[in-house]
């Protein structure tokens, strides 16, 4: 030991001892002595372990083969015996050096010796932490440092979590399921043991019944009832966060919805050009036997103008009134044009259709949603998968289903669900589902999604009493395309539309 740090061990007015890392007393300041009452003779060379209350052994012994392995700072908290016989507890500051294989403690605090607390002091105490801990709309938790487990808890904590008091005292947070991501509690410890608080660390836990919910945690060690303890906090953003998630997708459709107006006007007038001088050229004798590769480039143009009519479909406003619509009746008129389509591709379709009543909504989106969800589900299948559509009435919500047999989706890929231009077809554009979240929204219905690797079900529940919604939309004209069909948004009559005047003006 240098001579100033002999200076301070021994003129220190904190209590310093030097300790082998076999944790045999090497030395004792005179501090040391007057706050346990121990002469020199009394300590030196013997075990650490022996002034130390038998449940703290743990905490010297993880403190020992973490000072062991490198040099550094760590924080202790144990309740020394003292000549006395009484129990007190100390906060030791330990440096090790791990080359001359020591250890420095000192006392940095210590609490009230163990039965002589005052008992008057101890219910003020209690009073007030229940007044203030209660007033607030934070949970708020007191833990033993020594075990983590929980020694009070305020209402805002029982009232979010779903736990009755008795269910909680007693036990730590890993062991009735609220705290479950070891990651996040391994930095939480650390920062306690190394800087005695940590702010603003943001952990999920979960309620009684298994419901997620992310809070903004903070902790602070206090010093209560004999033994020092971890004081927390936690802020529920959960609201807050799903908040911004949604207002993050919403920007996003937004921008879609710029992009698929601009695309719409840029690119779909060339096209239409290019695929009406093929159509004429393809007509002449001099190129019949080219008739295959003109056949493939209008196909690819049609293709291409499919894209973005899904575009379109995100940008455009509804462009009629919502009327008494029955699901059943639109999905009974669907049914032949998915059973063939699934046919083909050796698949089936089940349909389970009960009465229901009617909704308010338009019925041409409400095909749309639904051949989406279907087309989705039977391209997530195998062949010889079973894909059902179930139709029923659950108070005053009209449910549709669509369930599939595919393998699942990821989760990472569950929760950004409805997401533009997330997709994991090797084709696919990624806004099939964004269209359908959009028409859910115009017609004040919800989309739930559940999945497994046994298949995904797409729920989607419409209010019987939804109101009208009208609102006036006039299509942009653009040249060689007529207006919209009351029958169809299919494109191909706009093609053809436009070929034909094309060709007009060429003759």
């Amino acid at each position: 030991m240098g001579s100033e740090a002999e200076s301070f061990f021994a003129l220190s007015p904190y209590a310093c001892l030097l300790l082998r890392f076999d944790c045999r007393i090497m030395r004792v300041n005179v501090a040391y002595e007057e706050l346990l009452g121990y002469a020199v003779a009394e300590v030196v060379d013997h075990n650490f372990y022996e002034f130390i209350h038998p449940d703290d052994h743990r905490t010297v012994n993880k403190l020992e083969q973490r000072l062991s392995q490198r040099s550094c700072v760590q924080y202790m908290d144990v309740r020394a015996r003292a000549k006395s016989g009484h129990y007190i507890w100390l906060r030791f500051k330990c440096i090790s050096k791990v080359e001359e294989k020591k250890i420095f403690a000192y006392v940095i605090s210590q609490g009230i010796p163990v039965g002589i607390e005052n008992e008057q002091q101890h219910d003020s105490w209690e009073e007030r932490f229940a007044i203030l801990s209660n007033a607030t709309s934070s949970l708020i938790a007191l833990c033993s440092l020594h075990d983590n487990r929980f020694l009070e808890v305020n209402n805002r904590f029982l009232q979010v979590t779903g736990y009755e008091r008795s269910e909680v005292i007693g036990k730590n947070g890993e062991e009735i399921g609220l705290l479950r991501d070891g990651e996040k509690l391994a930095d939480c410890y650390e920062a306690i043991q190394t800087k005695g608080t940590f702010h603003n660390l943001e952990m999920d836990f979960y309620t009684k019944k298994s419901e997620k919910r992310i809070g903004l945690f903070a902790g602070e060690i206090v010093y209560h009832q004999d033994q020092f303890c971890l004081l927390m906090v936690c802020t529920d953003i959960t609201e807050q966060q799903l908040m911004k998630q949604e207002m993050l997708r919403l920007d996003r459709l937004h921008l879609v919805g710029q992009m698929a107006a601009g695309i719409g006007h840029e690119i779909r007038n060339p096209m239409t050009t290019v695929r009406g001088y093929l159509q004429m050229l393809s007509v002449r004798p001099e190129y019949g036997m080219h008739q295959r590769i003109f056949t493939t480039m209008i196909g690819e143009l049609d293709r291409a103008n499919q894209i973005l009519c899904e575009f379109l479909s995100m940008a455009r406003q509804p462009d009629g009134a919502h009327i008494d619509t029955d699901l059943r009746e639109v999905i009974d008129s669907l049914v032949p044009l998915m059973q063939a389509t699934a046919l083909m591709q050796n698949k089936q379709i089940v349909t389970k259709l009960h009465d229901v009543a009617a909704i308010q909504g338009d019925p041409k989106e409400v095909r749309q949603l639904l051949l989406n969800l279907v087309q989705n589900g039977l391209d997530a299948m195998e062949a010889g998968g079973v894909l059902t559509i179930t139709l029923k009435q659950e108070h005053n919500q009209t449910l549709l289903s669509v369930a599939d047999q595919g393998p699942g989706i990821p989760a990472h890929i569950l929760e950004r669900i409805g997401t533009p231009f997330l997709t994991t077809k090797e084709n696919g554009v990624g806004i099939g589902l964004t269209i359908c979240y959009g028409i859910a929204a115009r017609h004040q219905a919800t989309i739930d999604v559940s999945s497994s690797p046994r298949g995904t079900t797409f729920h989607v529940a419409f209010p019987v009493h939804a109101n009208e919604s009208t609102t006036d939309h006039q299509e942009a004209a653009y040249p060689f395309f007529p207006p919209f069909s009351e029958k169809s948004t299919d494109f191909s009559e706009h093609f053809s539309y436009a070929s034909h005047k094309l060709t007009e003006v060429l003759k």
